[in-house]
């Protein structure tokens, strides 16, 4: 537990186009990533007036080892930062069972948006990730 709670204030920013493996002693390991979309809604306003919108989260990359077996669910807690300053987020649970560790573990994202240009389209973010058993 403690490992991943440091892994995971070390490794804080995150790029976006890169999947961030960090393994663990007991063998396992946690993936951190985000990815940037196009809004392909059927809004007739594709420049995203309200800031920045997280539509979903998912809980790729989450693997038990062979001493333990992982359930995992993610949702988006907070969909739009509106302005700048402002963050969106999204919490996944995890419960673990095995012989090492048993009970759960909660990682919440929160993702700041710290500059937004609307008309050269760059959006500069914030990544940080929070651990909690």
């Amino acid at each position: 537990m403690n490992e991943i709670n440091e892994a995971i204030s070390y490794e804080s920013n995150v790029n976006s186009e890169e999947v961030k493996t960090i393994e663990l002693s007991d063998g396992s390991s946690v993936e951190l990533s985000s990815t940037d979309e196009p809004d392909n809604s059927n809004s007739t306003n594709l420049q995203s007036n309200y800031g920045l919108k997280m539509r979903y989260a998912d809980v790729g990359g989450t693997n038990g080892t062979v001493w333990s077996s992982v359930d995992a669910s993610c949702e988006v807690t907070d969909s739009k930062a509106e302005k700048v300053g402002y963050d969106m987020n999204a919490l996944g649970t995890y419960k673990l069972n095995g012989k090492l560790n048993n009970g759960y573990i909660v990682l919440t994202s929160y993702i700041k948006l710290t500059s937004l240009n609307k008309s050269s389209k760059v959006a500069r973010v914030y990544p940080k990730y929070t651990y909690r058993d």
